[in-house]
């Protein structure tokens, strides 16, 4: 049972200072590899916007020729032609009505002044009834005009709003195309930094546990003297028994070295070499444990 633990204490103690020494190598690979990624990201984004842009391009530009193409023909819509039309010609009829209604009313007011002295009471109440009548032709006339022109003042309005609108349309579509320019040189831009950022990323070298063992360690403070074996039979080897405590008491404690060297430097890894140096030296103390039970073990049994 005591072999077994000085076993398992020298394992532990050869083992850890190694895995140490050899796991943070492969730390600038994983690094490159979401580089790699996120420029690969970067393309795929800066393509969509140039076919977004190119797609934007053609559609606005059509458009565009569509809208001034309109703009140079002078034609409305139908709906605001019509309504212009209709306006036109109510007024028009408007105005022919409001003419007629003022003859009729200046006539009936020359055949109130042209009563001989003969005419009866009867007869010029009737005549100035004539011309109330035709006063208030004139002005429903006069009224239905100004109505008229009203209406023709919006559907020219509306056929004003219209040109207005559809100039407003074609910056639109000048600013559609533009955004999208934007959109994609933004993405060429990001591209070209995350390559040129990538290009001056170091490619790490990964490194092998038996690569790092033979790396070129920093110097350390020499290891202090195992403790000397008493061979004497007398001794109870079951009254001192070997435990984990012997071992790190030997172990040197690692002294950080200036700036890394060996196959380790050129991974930028920030571990140093010095733990191969101390599972070196663990090696050595946890042999000695293993031999030095086992000869107890032998002693014992006899």
């Amino acid at each position: 049972m005591k072999f077994r633990t000085a076993l398992a204490v020298a394992l532990i103690a050869v083992s850890a200072p190694t895995a140490l020494a050899v796991s943070p190598a492969f730390a600038g690979t994983a690094t490159v590899v979401r580089s790699q990624s996120s420029v690969a990201q970067l393309e795929q984004a800066a393509a969509d916007a140039r076919a977004t842009y190119e797609a934007v391009l053609a559609k606005e530009t059509a458009r565009e020729q569509e809208l001034v193409a309109l703009l140079s023909s002078g034609e409305l819509p139908e709906a605001i032609r019509a309504r212009r039309d209709a306006a036109t010609a109510a007024v028009q009829q408007a105005k022919i009505t409001k003419a007629d209604a003022e003859r009729v009313r200046s006539e009936r007011s020359a055949a109130i002044d042209a009563l001989p002295a003969t005419t009866t009471e009867d007869e010029r109440v009737a005549a100035f009834r004539e011309l109330h009548r035709a006063d208030l032709a004139a002005k429903a006339a006069a009224d239905a005009l100004a109505g008229a022109e009203r209406e023709l003042a919006a559907a020219v309005d509306q056929g004003d709003d219209w040109r207005v609108e559809v100039t407003r349309q074609v910056g639109r579509s000048r600013q559609a195309v533009a955004d999208a320019l934007a959109a994609s040189q933004a993405a060429d831009r990001a591209l070209a930094e995350a390559r040129a950022a990538e290009a001056q990323q170091p490619t790490p070298t990964p490194v092998t546990p038996a690569e790092s063992a033979t790396a070129t360690p920093t110097p350390t403070p020499t290891s202090p003297p195992a403790p000397a074996v008493d061979e004497d039979p007398s001794d109870q080897a079951e009254d001192r028994p070997v435990t984990a405590s012997v071992i790190p008491s030997a172990v040197p404690t690692p002294v950080p070295s200036a700036a890394p060297v060996g196959e380790l430097a050129a991974t930028g890894s920030s571990a140093s070499p010095v733990f191969a140096v101390a599972g070196a030296a663990a090696l050595a103390l946890g042999a000695g444990a293993v031999l030095v039970a086992r000869r107890r073990k032998d002693d014992a049994d006899r």
